[in-house]
């Protein structure tokens, strides 16, 4: 797996981590699932960047951007952090490819700024469908989500079991990354 170096831009007064690669071609913004970063993708930026300019960037309170407790982490406000993002960038225009929330908030910006999307590859995209996962409901309860939604490497362990197909992917250093970032503060 490719690690790349983490940079860091201001987006709206809040530090922002994203990865960059490639040095030609249309851009393409990857955007990652809830309780992720961009380290959901540092096996499919190299690929990509044979072709396009490649970002990926931790969303407002996830990974190693900052954690604002003042900050609303609505759909909106997400939304609009990744069309900042671009702006930051200097892109006014984008391919956009998410997965989960990342693919929700792809949608969300096609919807707020058309002519900022060149295109769209979307990964299970979160809210679509009509229901919702007793996981999600559970974790948005009051008390008992605050309970569950607790870092623990055992915790985590399960989840991502749960989330691929093949749970040897689900490796302790993907544990370990998940649990360091979960843990941080402001994260949960």
């Amino acid at each position: 797996m490719s690690t790349f170096a983490d940079q860091f831009v201001n987006v709206g007064g809040v530090r922002t981590r994203f990865w960059q690669a490639g040095t030609s071609g249309s851009p393409v913004i990857l955007l990652h699932g809830i309780g992720c970063s961009v380290l959901e993708w540092r096996s499919n930026i190299a690929a990509l960047a044979r072709a396009h300019r490649v970002y990926a960037l931790d969303l407002l309170g996830f990974g190693l951007t900052d954690k604002p407790e003042s900050e609303s982490y609505s759909l909106g406000n997400l939304t609009q952090f990744i069309l900042d993002f671009m702006s930051a960038q200097g892109l006014q225009q984008a391919h956009l490819a998410g997965n989960s929330l990342g693919g929700r908030l792809a949608l969300e910006c096609a919807l707020r700024a058309p002519e900022r999307v060149a295109s769209m590859t979307l990964v299970d995209p979160a809210g679509v469908g009509r229901e919702c996962h007793i996981n999600f409901r559970l974790a948005a309860a009051p008390v008992i989500g605050n309970i569950l939604t607790r870092p623990s490497r055992f915790g985590l362990k399960m989840l991502w079991d749960l989330a691929f197909h093949d749970t040897k992917l689900v490796s302790p250093e993907v544990v370990e990354d998940k649990f360091r970032l979960a843990s941080l503060p402001g994260a949960q």
